[in-house]
């Protein structure tokens, strides 16, 4: 339970109450509850680390660069990049979900990490089969 992660709750938008308050930053740390015959227990805790000098604007921006702010879609696009290319730039799109779904990636996510990549979709062949290829830039 190593992991942690250090975040900072602030108010973006305030219409009851006053716009100048501060933004907290804390911690999410592992934390051993108790031991039984089957093991240790863990669960999560909450460490206040005092105020930020940032604004909430500029700490959702440092978190939406950091490695842990990552979202299922962004992980889907990383993969899909990684497997198009792969793959040589292009695939069925059946083969593409299927494998996508083997990572651990749902149908949804998968196609908004399409779309994220801005990839080309068509259709060839008789019969027909629909394809994603990368952009010719090679994607976001």
């Amino acid at each position: 339970m190593g992991r942690r992660w250090r975040l900072s709750p602030g108010q973006p938008k305030n219409n009851l109450g006053r716009s100048d308050l501060p933004t907290l930053t804390y911690r999410i740390e592992g934390a051993h509850v108790a031991d039984t015959d089957e093991g240790a227990i863990w669960t999560s805790r909450l460490d206040w680390i005092g105020e930020s000098e940032l604004s909430i604007r500029e700490a959702l921006v440092a978190a939406g660069e950091s490695s842990d702010a990552r979202t299922a879609t962004t992980d889907a696009a990383a993969w899909l990049k990684d497997y198009l290319t792969e793959v040589g730039g292009s695939a069925e799109s059946a083969a593409v979900k299927k494998r996508g779904i083997e990572a651990g990636h749902a149908d949804r996510t998968l196609k908004r990490a399409a779309q994220q990549l801005h990839l080309v979709m068509f259709r060839t062949g008789f019969p027909s089969a629909s394809y994603w290829r990368l952009p010719a830039g090679g994607g976001a």
